[in-house]
């Protein structure tokens, strides 16, 4: 799977985000292996280093969403594009696959 302009491998795999300045994040994905090398708890993923970081685009929306929702939408016309999702509080974070 391509997301935004990097490629993503198959498998199991932890996901972060990390804040770069004003509206700019970076969904970090990390192979879970060399997570669970450090022997370290899921939630302390983001301490680790290497991966692969993909820009996210940042847009500020009046629909707050109360819980964290991270969906995949594909456009019916053309099945082989779409975007990542992720909405949590006002911003809306995009990726384009």
């Amino acid at each position: 799977m391509t997301i935004g302009e990097q490629k993503i491998e198959p498998g199991l795999q932890y996901l972060t985000i990390t804040h770069k300045g004003d509206r700019k994040s970076v969904l970090n994905v990390l192979d879970s292996a060399s997570v669970r090398k450090y022997r370290i708890d899921p939630y302390l993923a983001h301490f680790t280093k290497g991966g692969t970081d993909v820009e996210l685009e940042h847009k500020e929306t009046s629909d707050v969403a109360e819980k964290l929702d991270i969906k995949i939408k594909v456009q019916k016309q053309q099945p082989g594009e779409g975007a990542l999702v992720i909405r949590f509080g006002p911003p809306t974070l995009t990726a384009r696959l």
